[in-house]
């Protein structure tokens, strides 16, 4: 038998989404830091390198960024 979804267990569906999705982009910078970490010791790193391991840092917090705007904006909060 079909039970219809109610607003309580669609929040906590997405909360939970949204949760996993949040650890995966906080692991990525993390990642993204201790690459950065490597690749100061390393000789032939570039300063382009370095920049565009900072951009992907910056994308990944832009993300994040819009997901909590977005959160505060549909749940009201």
């Amino acid at each position: 038998m079909f039970h219809p979804i109610t607003r309580e267990t669609h929040f906590k569906l997405n909360n939970m989404k949204n949760k996993e999705l949040f650890q995966q982009k906080l692991g990525r910078i993390d990642g993204k830091v201790k690459t950065l970490r490597v690749m100061t010791t390393r000789q032939g790193t570039s300063i382009q390198d370095i920049h565009n391991t900072l951009d992907d840092i910056t994308e990944e917090l832009n993300d994040l960024n819009s997901m909590v705007e977005r959160m505060g904006t549909v749940y009201g909060r």
